[in-house]
């Protein structure tokens, strides 16, 4: 078996018990939400994915969300310098996968997935299931720089989830949650609920046991 598939395996067997804090250190930054890390005792580094945000892309299938994906990506260099010792801690097992690792991001204790959206140049991401404390900070940051239109929040530019959709010519599959109203919306619906409270949930019957009702 192959390094990478028995380390998930280990981390899924640890996370189904308890949150898992992964360190190493920081080899490459792809854009503002994706870095490649050099894992303690481990021989690849490995992609990180962060939890809950989503930032402009550099190059997805070719195209480019242009400027403010550099700028993005620039301001996680400044964050989190290449070199840098970091910490992922990583809450389930819905947050791995064979090919990065979907997970917070702490540096010198400062976490940085809620720097990137309180930045404005990363909106969230919510996708089922998600740590209510989690989904509360992010929300309020979120809220908070889009009522003051930071970063992207001031562009006329699709949000990153929509831009991947258009570039593949694909249509969204999940519904789309309301945090605050927890009103239920159909994929594809989720301009009908600020950019800061969308929960994208994967099936209807999993939307109503997260207390979500469908829209009248």
């Amino acid at each position: 078996m192959s390094y990478p598939i028995l380390f998930i395996a280990f981390l899924l067997f640890v996370g189904n018990i308890h949150a898992l804090t992964i360190r190493g250190i920081v080899t490459r930054i792809h854009d503002g939400d994706t870095l490649t890390v050099k894992l303690d005792d481990a021989p690849k580094p490995r992609n990180i994915r962060f939890l809950g945000v989503d930032t402009p892309e550099v190059d997805y299938n070719g195209h480019t969300q242009g400027e403010m994906a550099f700028i993005a990506r620039d301001y996680l260099i400044s964050l989190v310098p290449i070199g840098s010792q970091i910490e992922i801690h990583v809450e389930s097992e819905y947050q791995l996968n064979r090919r990065r690792i979907l997970g917070t991001v702490f540096f010198n204790g400062v976490d940085i997935n809620l720097k990137m959206i309180e930045s404005g140049l990363a909106v969230p991401y919510f996708i089922a299931p998600m740590d209510k404390s989690t989904l509360k900070t992010y929300s309020m940051a979120a809220k908070n720089a889009y009522e003051e239109k930071l970063g992207l929040y001031d562009q006329n530019i699709p949000l990153p989830y929509e831009f991947r959709l258009i570039v593949s010519g694909r249509e969204g599959t999940n519904f789309v949650g309301d945090l605050e109203t927890k009103i239920l919306y159909y994929p594809g619906e989720s301009a009908e609920i600020p950019p800061y409270r969308r929960y994208f949930i994967n099936g209807l019957e999993r939307a109503r046991q997260l207390g979500f009702s469908l829209k009248n």
